[in-house]
């Protein structure tokens, strides 16, 4: 866990990041449906975020939530439904403001809910388990990355980064070995 409060301003000050959003995430059931809660600060999550939306809009005050669209149809959730998400001792009813759609049913089991909510079902206050950045340019995701882990050591040993560049390069990888693997057979 980070104390966004603490590394939020150093992280906005590295040159080329454009934009930072906290993002607290938790595992819990509803409806014996095992599911992540990602708290999400709705001003700045749209700048770092590529969810799409199938219906309705983006959660924007306490006590609303987007789901996923495999939840939602397990469920049977729709716009304006509720729904309990309980963590530890703590519960809170959520209404449905949107659903999101992503091609894969695993991820699509998620709730998305304002970071506040999400700090007091967990009693984390002020802490977060990720920290979404968005850069200036793509050129400069390197340089920003080896900005964040001078300030803050502990990333790569006890906290992890990860770069689209990181799952770009594993892609080719695999892309690579595959080829290698095809050209093997029909030479076979």
């Amino acid at each position: 866990l980070l104390d966004y409060s603490a590394v939020s301003s150093e992280i906005l000050g590295i040159p080329g990041v454009y934009a930072v959003s906290p993002v607290l995430s938790f595992s819990t059931s509803i409806g014996g449906t095992r599911i992540t809660v990602y708290g999400v600060d709705a001003s700045t999550f749209s700048e770092v975020s590529s969810l799409t939306l199938i219906e309705g809009r983006f959660i924007s005050g306490s006590g609303e939530a987007v789901v996923g669209k495999e939840l939602a149809d397990k469920l049977n959730l729709s716009l304006g439904s509720q729904v309990v998400i309980a963590y530890n001792t703590s519960s809170q009813s959520f209404s449905v403001v949107g659903i999101f759609e992503v091609g894969n049913p695993f991820q699509e089991r998620a709730v998305y809910i304002p970071l506040e909510d999400a700090w007091s079902l967990t009693e984390l206050y002020g802490y977060v388990t990720q920290i979404q950045i968005k850069c200036t340019d793509p050129s400069v995701v390197s340089s920003v990355t080896e900005s964040i882990r001078a300030l803050f050591p502990g990333i790569g040993t006890e906290l992890g980064m990860f770069t689209p560049t990181q799952m770009l390069q594993s892609a080719a990888r695999l892309i690579q070995s595959w080829n290698i693997f095809f050209l093997s057979i029909g030479l076979i």
